[in-house]
C-alpha cells in the first residue's frame, strides 16, 4: 500500500480502506472474507481497469497520448538541458 500512498498522495483514510479488504481481486470474495460487499475494493478496482484499459476502450486514451507526446515532442522550447 505504500505505491498508493506515496507515489499516488492517497489520503492516508483511503489506503486504511484499502488494507482492510480481504477479498481478493475476483467477483466472489475468498473464503472467510471480513470485507462487506459493498467494499469490495480490489475487485471493483481490478474490474475498471480491464473493462476500460483494454481492448477498444483503450484506443482513446492511446490515441491521446500519442498526439499529447507528438505535440510536447515537436515543440522545440519544451524540452530542455538543466544544469
Amino acid at each position: 500500500m505504500l505505491e498508493i500512498e506515496y507515489a499516488f498522495g492517497t489520503p492516508r483514510k483511503s489506503v486504511e480502506f484499502y488494507e482492510t479488504d480481504d477479498s481478493g481481486m475476483l467477483p466472489n470474495p475468498i473464503p472467510d472474507c471480513k470485507t462487506k460487499p459493498e467494499d469490495h475494493i480490489f475487485y471493483i478496482t481490478h474490474k475498471v481497469i480491464t473493462t476500460f484499459l483494454s481492448g477498444p476502450n483503450l484506443i482513446p486514451i492511446t490515441t491521446r497520448f500519442q498526439q499529447r507526446l507528438a505535440k510536447k515532442i515537436s515543440d522545440p522550447g519544451a524540452i530542455s538541458y538543466e544544469r
